[in-house]
């Protein structure tokens, strides 16, 4: 299966224009999955996903707290993969489970992860954290906004606090960050825009 994902925190889809500008990037990007975090979208609140870019359909979950909620965003051919959409933990994981075309094996798991701010309480931080660790096996993904600096060579990372509660879980995981295995000439992975 080849598919392309995107991992996008858009700071907000509420305002009828960022989302428009939103969507349409996610258009001339042509992602196959998108994975869209802080949609900011509160429980009873329409958050309309159907104009996105051609044929689709998507799963948005709402969040209790201001400024989280979460999305995926996936092309209609993805449906011959039957995808299951869970929420994993409320406004800040969710889960898509692709099944072979023709039997019930998964072929593969994409986690949509909206991580906690540095400020949230360390016990809260690992609570969200073993919730998802149910959910992951040897073909999980896991794409989103992490909220935090793995990155220790990045001249950021001496900036934050140290949060050794996510770098431990990757670890016992034995998760590998595939964009600094695929650029590894590239100091970090963090990038930034203002839309």
């Amino acid at each position: 299966m080849r598919l392309k994902l995107v991992s996008w925190n858009v700071r907000s889809m509420l305002d009828l224009s960022r989302r428009n500008r939103a969507l349409a990037t996610l258009r001339y990007l042509k992602a196959d999955i998108a994975i869209i975090q802080e949609t900011w979208q509160r429980f009873g609140e329409d958050l309309d996903l159907s104009t996105c870019y051609g044929p689709k359909f998507c799963s948005a979950f709402p969040s209790v707290e201001p400024r989280a909620g979460i999305a995926i965003i996936c092309r209609r051919w993805v449906q011959k993969y039957r995808p299951l959409f869970t929420e994993i933990v409320e406004g800040r994981a969710i889960k898509i489970s692709l099944h072979k075309p023709h039997d019930n094996d998964i072929e593969m798991k994409i986690i949509g992860f909206y991580g906690p701010s540095p400020s949230t309480r360390v016990e809260e931080r690992k609570h969200i954290l073993e919730e998802i660790k149910r959910h992951v096996n040897e073909r999980t993904i896991i794409a989103g906004d992490w909220n935090v600096i793995t990155d220790i060579g990045s001249s950021t990372y001496t900036q934050m606090r140290r949060d050794r509660t996510l770098l431990n879980w990757i670890t016992s995981l034995d998760l590998v960050d595939a964009w600094t295995r695929l650029r590894p000439e590239h100091l970090g992975f963090t990038t930034t825009t203002h839309t």
